[in-house]
């Protein structure tokens, strides 16, 4: 039987599952990512991981496909920028985990492989143009054009947490200043809990005046990003993912009301759909199951 690992490498955690025959099998048994972090090879701690996982699952995989928060070269096999796991900058990933698990090595950026999921099986099925953003660890962009990534020049084209706004100097994790990651991310819902003494779950529904103003500036940036990706792609579909705004607390409204407030009118206002994303980690292995069926 024809079987397929696939790895959703998230800011914090790995998540893994497979696809057997190019059906969704099993999901999800998951290692914190910083674990990753601070490993000495990463290549080395990824194919152990593998190992351990299909011995465990008692598969004969034939492909390994990884969802990598990074910024890759053209030929998709190692990052050129990983600001949420470093140390797989310059790693030879694709050539180095083939060598040592003997298996076709498949790299796509973490977000494309959820949106592939999302149109393939989830929120976005049936859309022509899709442009989504997730929100976890960090903030992710992609856009499909009738299910194809757009990649850009480089390959890592959409890179929505790293536009620039509000100009009051904080320091992005990539090393940049006034980045919206440096804003509204899971690192900044992490700090705010930390400063007013709460739990990042609650943030979002505390009373407290000041983190009310500060969680309600923090849905604002990202919606006004998505706002101006929408304006310049003017896509069919907009959708919202990832960890954040899955939140029970996650005030979907007021995004949604701001979102299309800075929309230009009447195009693409009246013109794009919106949703929020429905397959949880299981796009992963959807967006898998898309990848393998384009070849």
């Amino acid at each position: 039987m024809k079987a397929a690992v696939v790895i959703d490498m998230g800011g914090t955690s790995l998540k893994f599952g497979h696809l057997l025959n190019e059906k969704p099998a099993g999901m999800f048994q998951s290692l914190a990512t910083e674990a990753l972090r601070r490993a000495r090879d990463p290549i080395v701690f990824l194919a152990e991981a593998v190992k351990t996982y299909t011995e465990q699952q008692r598969l004969e995989p034939d492909t390994l496909i990884i969802g990598v928060p990074f910024t890759p070269d053209r030929e998709m096999t190692t990052a050129l920028s990983s600001p949420n796991i470093r140390n797989l900058e310059a790693a030879p990933i694709k050539q180095g985990l083939e060598a040592k698990l003997g298996l076709r090595v498949v790299l796509e950026r973490d977000i494309n492989l959820l949106l592939l999921g999302e149109w393939y099986a989830g929120a976005a099925r049936g859309a022509g143009d899709v442009l989504g953003m997730f929100v976890g660890t960090g903030v992710g962009g992609c856009f499909l054009q009738q299910g194809v990534p757009f990649r850009g020049a480089s390959g890592g084209a959409i890179e929505l947490g790293h536009i620039p706004i509000r100009a009051e100097g904080r320091v992005c994790v990539c090393g940049n200043v006034d980045c919206l990651e440096a804003y509204a991310c899971g690192h900044t819902l992490v700090a705010l809990a930390e400063r007013y003494d709460t739990e990042v779950a609650q943030i979002f529904e505390a009373d407290h005046p000041l983190l009310k103003q500060e969680s309600e500036a923090f849905v604002r940036d990202l919606a006004y990003a998505m706002a101006t990706a929408i304006n310049l792609f003017q896509p069919d579909l907009a959708l919202v993912g990832g960890g954040i705004p899955a939140m029970r607390s996650f005030p979907k409204a007021l995004f949604k009301n701001i979102f299309y407030d800075h929309l230009r009118k009447p195009v693409p206002e009246t013109t794009v759909a919106f949703s929020w994303a429905e397959l949880g980690s299981e796009a992963a292995l959807w967006g898998a199951v898309a990848l393998q069926k384009k070849g």
